[in-house]
């Protein structure tokens, strides 16, 4: 259970809605980041709980689990057995509200409890569920350039371009745990796999390996969703479908000599909905943290009716 709940990451995906009662009398903007936090966290107890009445949702409320959306106390609401201890990335965003409605993206968390008032009145709404069973003041960026940095990276790897988004030199990048790009990468949970190859493949520069076009087999993005951003931490989280049809069996790598070479890419089609948090500073990519999870090709994500 611990190696399931790793993939908690950036789990839960809350838009924490006014109700109407109160919409009138609360201030847009007053459940702050800690107000956030407790929310997310109350949300993470109730799942580790298996009881849905504990958590701080609204009346009505969209849960989606692999993409799929589920009745709020199936799936993962049956399973859970302790929410993240020694690895945590809370992602709040306070400013994401849209239409009076204010989302919160993190991944752990405390009950709000009954004795704070205006914090009840903002529920999830949303929660996205994804599972993997088996800095310095001066350099922060406002909330508008962290979300266009994070979907330059999803333009950047649809490219093969690693001059598309701002990736900074040491950047590094870990999926489901296991290192896959850069000489660095973002602190691993003591639970997490063991860090080998990306993919099988010699592990390169964030940019770099857009550059090879050794991620050329990634066809589209879609239906992304970019719309969380905590400026203080700088961090931004997005919640997208990777689409891979490999029509194509193999891909054309470019050498650092200028050569080029073939690598094979025996995989049957295959989509990947995949959540990351990007850690921004100076407005250059640090690190990636990401998660992702294999689906049938051209798959819905449970939140729009579209494809892309």
């Amino acid at each position: 259970m611990r190696n399931m709940l790793f993939g908690l990451m950036v789990v839960v995906a809350a838009v924490c809605a006014v109700s109407p009662a109160r919409a009138q009398t609360t201030p847009a903007g007053s459940c702050d980041r800690a107000c956030l936090n407790r929310i997310a966290d109350a949300y993470i107890a109730a799942l580790v709980a298996h009881d849905p009445s504990k958590a701080p949702m609204a009346p009505v409320v969209t849960f989606t689990e692999q993409a799929q959306v589920l009745a709020v106390g199936e799936g993962l609401w049956k399973t859970a057995a302790e929410g993240p201890t020694t690895f945590k990335i809370p992602v709040a965003d306070p400013g994401a509200a849209p239409e009076g409605a204010e989302p919160a993206h993190h991944r752990g968390g405390a009950s709000d409890g009954p004795d704070h008032e205006p914090e009840p009145a903002r529920k999830p709404a949303d929660a996205a569920t994804c599972v993997l069973r088996h800095g310095a003041a001066g350099e922060r960026s406002k909330r508008n350039i962290l979300l266009l940095i994070a979907n330059a990276y999803y333009g950047a790897l649809e490219q093969s371009d690693g001059e598309a988004a701002p990736f900074a030199a040491e950047c590094g990048r870990r999926e489901n745990g296991m290192h896959t790009a850069g000489a660095g990468a973002p602190p691993r949970p003591a639970n997490a796999p063991a860090d080998g190859p990306g993919f099988g493949f010699p592990i390169q520069g964030c940019a770099e390996q857009l550059d090879s076009r050794a991620m050329s087999y990634i066809t589209s993005i879609d239906l992304r969703r970019v719309w969380i951003a905590d400026e203080e931490k700088g961090l931004v989280f997005g919640l997208t479908m990777f689409r891979h049809p490999m029509e194509e069996k193999s891909v054309t790598i470019l050498n650092k000599d200028g050569t080029t070479s073939q690598r094979p890419m025996p995989f049957a089609p295959f989509d990947l909905e995949a959540a990351h948090i990007f850690k921004i500073r100076g407005e250059k990519i640090h690190e990636i943290e990401a998660m992702g999870f294999m689906l049938p090709l051209y798959s819905r994500n449970g939140w729009s009716p579209f494809l892309r």
